[in-house]
């Protein structure tokens, strides 16, 4: 949903509509206008980084105690977007822990612009973003991530200490994420 702050109004403009409020409804109004405008600033464009399959797993090998959560998805992905906020409340959740989720977008290229950021920027997804660009390649990453996995989107995998953890291919509720992920949180 939208949320438009009408300065005039703010402003002092219109008085016979701010005068005709008593003071609890003023002070509840300024408050939405200030949170509001608050809220609006605070969602900037997500940097997404633009990878191909080296330099991903580069990144997920860090011999490190935080666990990578890595989901890979698309927008066009139904499944992938309904399952998203999951992802986001478990963030929230182990972010100030040695964790970080980290979401692989397989979007074309092409798509970054005008699919992806305005998705993630709207979604207000806290993440470490990237998008695989490396589409022709996919029959030989794909196995490498895991042999089992068949293509199939989305999918989820743990890395800690430089070595995949574990391995899911399909959505996942916010209690099937957890459970996947607290045994490799010790």
């Amino acid at each position: 949903m939208k949320r438009f702050v009408f300065p005039l109004l703010l402003s002092g403009a219109f008085p016979m509509f701010i005068a005709s409020c008593n003071d609890t409804d003023n002070a509840k109004a300024a408050d939405a206008a200030k949170n509001g405008a608050e809220e609006a600033a605070s969602v900037v464009d997500p940097v997404v980084t633009v990878v191909k399959y080296e330099q991903l797993m580069a990144r997920l090998q860090q011999k490190n105690d935080t666990l990578y959560v890595v989901n890979f998805w698309a927008t066009w992905c139904g499944p992938c977007v309904r399952e998203l906020p999951h992802f986001v409340t478990i963030n929230d959740k182990y972010k100030n822990g040695p964790f970080k989720f980290i979401m692989v977008s397989l979007d074309e290229g092409a798509n970054l612009k005008e699919g992806v950021i305005p998705f993630l920027k709207k979604k207000n997804i806290q993440a470490e973003h990237y998008l695989l660009d490396d589409n022709g390649r996919m029959n030989e990453w794909i196995p490498k991530f895991d042999k089992s996995w068949t293509g199939a989107i989305p999918v989820t995998i743990l890395y800690k200490q430089g070595e995949k953890k574990a391995f899911h291919e399909g959505s996942m509720d916010e209690a099937a994420l957890d459970n996947l992920i607290k045994p490799h949180l010790q």
